[in-house]
C-alpha cells in the first residue's frame, strides 16, 4: 500500500459481553471512516475454549488485503489487553494461568485504560508488558494523552525500553468512533503480521483527525490538560447527582458528554 494505513487498537465485537457489532459489521463501519486495521480485544470474562478459537479465526476470516482484524483478549482483573493471538489453549485454573497462556502466544501485551488502574500494576506485569495505552478515548476524551498516563508510560518504559505508546478507542457501538487513531509509517502488503510488525517496533504516530499528536503545541496541550480536568469534574459531578437518584435527559447527558470528550 502506498498511502499510510489507518487503524485503532482496543475494540469488541458481540463476541465481548458488550459489544455491538458483529465483524462484518465493524469490517464496514470503520472502512467507511477510512481505517484499514483493527486490533480485537474481547472481554475474557465469561468466554470458553471455544470462544476463544472463535475469536481468532474468526478475525482472520475476515480479513483480507483490504482491511486486516488483529485477534486479541483483555484482562479486565489486571487491566491489560493482549494483540496479536494465536490460537492457544487457555488455562483457565485462575486469573495468573489466563494471563500466561494469553501471554505466551501473543505478540503484544498493552496497559489498557491505565487511569482504570490508578496506573498501580503489579511489577511482575510491567515485566511482561510491550505497551501502553496513552490515549483511551473512552476514559481519556478524544483531547491528547493525559500527563499522569505520559508520566507512567515513562516508568513502564525504564523497566521496558522498548514499550510503545498507543490510542485506542475502546470501541463497543458506533457511538465510539474517534478522530483519534494510529498510522503505520512503513509501506508494505496489508497483512496481520505487517500491523503487528509495525505496532511492535515503533513504526507509527497517532494523530487527531490529520495532525500528529506530537505536533499540538505546548500551548493547546495546556488547554486539552485543561478540558480533561473539566471532564473529570463533570463525570464526579453527574456520578454524585446520579447517586442522589437525579436523572439528565438521554439528549442532554449525551450532548453535553459529547463536547466535554471532546
Amino acid at each position: 500500500m502506498t498511502e499510510a494505513v489507518r487503524g485503532t487498537v482496543h475494540a469488541h465485537s458481540k463476541n465481548s459481553y458488550d459489544g455491538r457489532l458483529t465483524y462484518p459489521e465493524l469490517r464496514d463501519f470503520l472502512s467507511g471512516r477510512g481505517l484499514s486495521f483493527v486490533c480485537i480485544t474481547e472481554h475474557v470474562e465469561r468466554l470458553t475454549q471455544a470462544d476463544v478459537d472463535r475469536i481468532v479465526d474468526g478475525c482472520r476470516a475476515h480479513s483480507d488485503g483490504h482491511f486486516v482484524f488483529v485477534p486479541g483478549i483483555e484482562m479486565d482483573c489486571f487491566t491489560i489487553y493482549f494483540l496479536g493471538l494465536d490460537r492457544v489453549r487457555v488455562d483457565f485454573a485462575s486469573d495468573r494461568s489466563v494471563f500466561d497462556s494469553l501471554r505466551a502466544a501473543a505478540r503484544l501485551c498493552v496497559c489498557a485504560h491505565p487511569i482504570k488502574a490508578n496506573y498501580d500494576y503489579p511489577a511482575w506485569v510491567i515485566e511482561r508488558c510491550d505497551g501502553v495505552e496513552v490515549v483511551n478515548t473512552k476514559y481519556d476524551g478524544h483531547h491528547l494523552p493525559r500527563r499522569a498516563g505520559e508520566r507512567f508510560y515513562e516508568r513502564v518504559r525504564a523497566a521496558r525500553p522498548k514499550a510503545v505508546a498507543l490510542a485506542g478507542m475502546d470501541f463497543h457501538e458506533r457511538a465510539d468512533f474517534s478522530p483519534i487513531h494510529i498510522r503505520l509509517t512503513r509501506t508494505g502488503a496489508l497483512t496481520e503480521a505487517f500491523v503487528l510488525d509495525c505496532l511492535t517496533e515503533g513504526a507509527f504516530a497517532l494523530y487527531k483527525g490529520d495532525r500528529p499528536l506530537a505536533d499540538f503545541s505546548p500551548m493547546e496541550r495546556a488547554a486539552a490538560q485543561a478540558r480533561i480536568g473539566f471532564m473529570d469534574l463533570s463525570h464526579a459531578v453527574h456520578r454524585r447527582l446520579t447517586a442522589g437518584g437525579f436523572r439528565m435527559p438521554k439528549g442532554v447527558k449525551r450532548a453535553l458528554r459529547r463536547w466535554m470528550e471532546g
